[in-house]
């Protein structure tokens, strides 16, 4: 695929061009310097062109760990782009920082493309003539916050995009995913560096700095002939604890990217065991339908691995009625121990995530389940169960009918689960049973009086006699 890099020093707009192109707001964009970190990537589009676009982290010239592994991912970014958008701020003016990545791209032999931003700004148009001194041909004057001058960005990469797709006419589109997993936790439970093991490369910044991953991360992996995208996010503090705009834009993201996904990997420190911060991001992916995975990073640290594991397997189902046996492995990701097994179990588990039963079969289900247990006497009720039936998958969930709901046992509903569990080989997932009122057919008939019940006694016998 026709691959684009935008590169940039921060706050000049490239997320939001990013985001435009690619027509979802994946990537964070404020006014805030430096919000991006990461290299994303994402398929896009302009007019008829497809492409993939590559977003950057600005580059600055401080002298620091976190920014020198900034230019690692762009520099990149810019090797396998086959074109590149400069972007710079018009409304700022040239910078020294400009000037260096000028002469940086320059050596590249990439074609370039300058993009003057902020052009909708008095200051913009007034700044446009400074930077065709930095002497590249294309050069087009946009506003990706609004929208202008897309059509001149067009003309300027459709020449390159020509060129490409006559030299590579039979590319296969990309191939649709086979389930989206995301790595959440708290910060420096090990998440990006997980990734990179399950890449085999350092794709995803990783460092001690707590905060380093500030936006999630979308990331495709190839394992056993499956496609899989691959989703880093930003480090989970309770609410209490978050600070600054820049932490709480990262928090949006990360809960947002658990709404995206269909298995979620929650990776907690074994040092530290199952917190109550953790327990509240499981709640989140419960509540949200996702399949969930426990993720115990360091468990080399653990002397009674086996016992360990199993106790916070107990924690999850003594918390969440929804997960029977979850799914809990212990990894240690600097040792490349067991990581595979984040995705074989994430296959899994989205397999059964999937589940679904035809109405017919569910019911015989029900019918050999309550001949097994009867259901109980209700305030000198009998409970009557109608009939089952499947409304939705992603994750299963089933709707019984029932002649009682708010008194509904729970430890009938929780026996129901367990043999929904049993039957199906469905443990680890989430499932939703929920228990319907069923109607009475004549609770909106009118009552009839004595005469007029006999006159309807009279015509039915006269029918009978004939």
């Amino acid at each position: 695929m026709f691959k684009i890099a935008i590169i940039g020093r921060p706050n000049v707009g490239k997320s939001t061009l990013f985001n435009f192109l690619s027509g979802k707001n994946i990537a964070l964009t404020s006014d805030f310097s430096g919000l991006s970190r990461d290299r994303k990537e994402n398929p896009a589009s302009l007019y008829d062109m497809r492409f993939l676009l590559s977003d950057t982290g600005g580059y600055d010239d401080a002298e620091d760990i976190i920014n020198q592994k900034i230019w690692e991912q762009a520099s990149i970014a810019i090797e396998k782009a086959d074109v590149v958008l400069f972007i710079l701020d018009g409304k700022a003016g040239l910078s020294p920082v400009d000037n260096y990545l000028a002469d940086v791209l320059r050596k590249s032999n990439k074609p370039i493309i300058l993009c003057v931003n902020k052009m909708d700004t008095r200051e913009g148009k007034q700044n446009l003539s400074l930077f065709e001194e930095l002497g590249f041909s294309n050069i087009c004057a946009i506003s990706a916050a609004h929208n202008m001058g897309i059509a001149d960005l067009y003309n300027a990469l459709h020449p390159f995009y020509d060129e490409y797709t006559a030299k590579n006419p039979h590319v296969e589109p990309s191939e649709k995913p086979e389930l989206m997993l995301a790595l959440v936790g708290k910060p420096n439970a090990g998440k990006s560096t997980i990734i990179n093991n399950l890449l085999g490369e350092n794709r995803v910044i990783t460092s001690d700095i707590a905060g380093t991953t500030r936006d999630s991360i979308y990331l495709d992996l190839f394992y056993e002939g499956k496609k899989i995208k691959l989703v880093d996010t930003a480090g989970l503090r309770r609410r209490s604890n978050v600070e600054g705009f820049v932490e709480k834009m990262a928090n949006k993201d990360s809960l947002q990217a658990i709404n995206f996904a269909t298995v979620v990997a929650l990776v907690i420190s074994a040092e530290e065991g199952l917190s109550k911060q953790d327990l509240t991001l499981a709640k989140h992916v419960v509540e949200e339908g996702r399949g969930l995975i426990i993720v115990v990073n360091k468990i080399d640290l653990i002397k009674n691995k086996k016992a360990f594991l199993n106790g916070i397997a107990q924690s999850i189902e003594d918390n969440f009625f929804q997960i029977k046996h979850p799914y809990v492995l212990g990894i240690s990701a600097l040792k490349d121990s067991d990581i595979n097994e984040i995705i074989e179990a994430s296959l899994e588990l989205y397999e059964k995530w999937q589940f679904k039963i035809n109405t017919s079969a569910l019911n015989r289900w029900l019918g050999k389940t309550l001949e097994k247990n009867q259901p109980p006497m209700v305030k000198s009720r009998r409970l009557k169960i109608k009939y089952a039936s499947q409304i939705k998958s992603r994750p299963p969930t089933v709707n019984i009918w029932a002649n009682l709901d708010k008194e509904f046992p729970d430890s009938y509903l929780r026996y129901l689960q367990n043999e929904f569990y049993k039957s199906f080989d469905l443990w680890g997932t989430t499932l939703r049973m929920n228990i319907q009122k069923s109607e009475n057919p004549y609770k909106d008939k009118p009552r009839l009086n004595k005469r007029e019940v006999k006159v309807i006694e009279n015509h039915k016998e006269r029918f009978r006699k004939g």
